[in-house]
């Protein structure tokens, strides 16, 4: 059975800098045999062949969640498989067999390969974030400006032509993404933001017709403003 960081890792979010952060961490901590993908339709493809030990899924993804593309891993990995969940919901997992533990988003990229051996073996191992994570992270906060465009243009999209479920959804995975690598950076009031405007989303989302639509236009404007002074703060 796996115990190490020596196995084949499989790493599972729709975020692509979560993706990197994970492969830097993981390959600076000793992994050699990590690869990543962006969707559970992307795992169910990749791991069958690649037979991981250890797999870290996002639970909440657009299109399949973590929680089905486990259930549908399974019968194709060996038994000692194990999966490790991460989000910034942990209470709402739930630890069916094969799953050691979650780990709650934003997580420490300093920590993280720690973490993961401490679930997977009960002894933590000290790990640096080193001149790639930091690189990373400017990327990352280089990457804000367009992020917050994006919001802008499917705000007013829904604010100028009415509610529109795929406009609606576009904005969503925006904000998701936010709320799960905003705290990876040092962003955590970004990070807060963003998650309570997503829960406000998926409350409007599933209210169809009686969407509070200034509400929800007061909470993309925190989130823009809270955008801005990370933007701001990156530039001083």
């Amino acid at each position: 059975m796996f115990h190490d960081l020596s196995g084949k890792i499989l790493i599972v979010d729709d975020d692509p800098f979560v993706r990197s952060v994970l492969l830097a961490a993981l390959e600076e901590a000793g992994a050699s045999a990590v690869r990543t993908c962006g969707s559970g339709e992307e795992a169910l493809a990749i791991a069958p062949a690649f037979q991981p030990d250890i797999v870290l899924l996002d639970i909440y993804m657009p299109g399949r969640s973590g929680l089905s593309t486990w259930t549908a891993l399974r019968p194709f990995l060996p038994p000692s498989a194990r999966v490790i969940y991460l989000s910034a919901r942990p209470e709402t997992a739930t630890l069916s067999e094969g799953v050691i533990g979650v780990i709650a988003k934003p997580f420490n990229p300093a920590a993280i390969a720690s973490e993961i051996e401490h679930l997977l073996q009960g002894t933590a191992r000290a790990g640096g974030t080193g001149a790639r994570l930091s690189k990373l992270a400017a990327e990352y906060r280089g990457s804000l400006p367009a992020t917050a465009q994006s919001i802008v243009h499917l705000r007013d999209r829904l604010l100028q032509a009415g509610w529109q479920t795929a406009d609606a959804e576009a904005l969503r995975a925006i904000i998701h993404n936010i709320a799960g690598t905003a705290g990876l950076f040092g962003l955590r009031a970004l990070g807060e933001t963003a998650d309570r405007t997503e829960r406000l989303l998926l409350d409007a989302l599933k209210a169809g017709t009686r969407v509070d639509m200034k509400r929800l236009s007061d909470a993309v404007g925190a989130l823009l403003a809270a955008c801005d002074t990370a933007i701001a703060d990156s530039q001083s």
